[in-house]
């Protein structure tokens, strides 16, 4: 399977089903392949993708919000996401 929607370097924000509290993470994708994808979270006190690297597989994938090289990133508000995850919502309620 290629995947061409989700590349290293695209700033993500994965949507997950995972069994753990926090269910949305930001980060910056450092590998893509059948079984997932690895990204290396954002520390929120830099704002840059610093962080522990995290590996989720596509079937605990249940959205993504994309940032590619056309982009502006400074128009990808992360921490709005970031923040609904913090409080627990859904990031089905981002608008």
């Amino acid at each position: 399977m290629k995947i061409t929607t989700i590349k290293p370097g695209y700033i993500v924000v994965l949507m997950t089903n995972l069994p753990t509290k926090l269910k949305t993470y930001v980060g910056e994708v450092q590998e893509v392949d059948d079984m997932g994808v690895r990204i290396t979270l954002v520390q929120w006190l830099t704002g840059t993708a610093t962080g522990d690297d995290l590996f989720v597989t596509w079937p605990n994938i249940i959205g993504a919000a994309v940032a590619t090289e056309d982009h502006d990133l400074s128009q990808f508000n992360s921490a709005k996401w970031q923040d609904l995850a913090e409080e627990g919502r859904d990031a089905g309620a981002m608008s």
